[in-house]
């Protein structure tokens, strides 16, 4: 099975449950792919930079009950030596090809661009194959070059159980 890393978002609308106005069927989806992931085998890291993000709206007396969730089907994965380093790699790279461009483009602060790119960071050093967002377009960008897929959030359908007129034998 592949290591899969998920970024805030998707434990926004999965663990949280608060979607933003127009995305309240992504709850419901987020849920459904958490535990298809788990039920797959899959193992889901999450960088300590998204856990950051997920808990700075919660209150403290939260944090120990979320937390405890997410190790329920993942593990947390720190900002460490390595990502430090290949976060260089990344941000030097986007100085490069423009910073004012990207956080035009994608309305973001440059705060906001250096956390995603510490979680891309953190996703590389952690061999993650495939890493979801909801922040697709940004996400390749900023990780081009590199082995990492980055895909949105599936839309698994809901399974239902099938009722079939009942045939009556003579």
């Amino acid at each position: 099975m592949s290591i899969i890393c998920l970024d805030t978002n998707i434990l926004i609308w999965g663990i949280k449950k608060q979607p933003t106005k127009g995305q309240e069927a992504n709850v419901e989806y987020a849920e459904r792919f958490i535990q298809d992931i788990g039920d797959k085998g899959h193992t889901v890291i999450i960088p300590t930079i998204v856990l950051a993000e997920l808990l700075a709206n919660v209150p403290f007396k939260d944090h120990d009950k979320i937390i405890s969730e997410i190790q329920t089907f993942a593990r947390l994965e720190p900002f460490d030596s390595d990502a430090s380093v290949k976060y260089s790699e990344l941000f030097l790279k986007l100085e490069k090809t423009g910073e004012e461009e990207y956080k035009k483009e994608f309305n973001k602060s440059r705060r906001a661009l250096k956390a995603d790119i510490m979680i891309i960071a953190t996703a590389i050093c952690k061999n993650v194959k495939e890493l979801y967002t909801n922040n697709v377009n940004e996400f390749i960008k900023l990780s081009s070059g590199q082995k990492i897929k980055i895909l949105d959030l599936p839309k698994i359908p809901i399974q239902t159980n099938l009722d079939f007129p009942q045939k009556k034998y003579i």
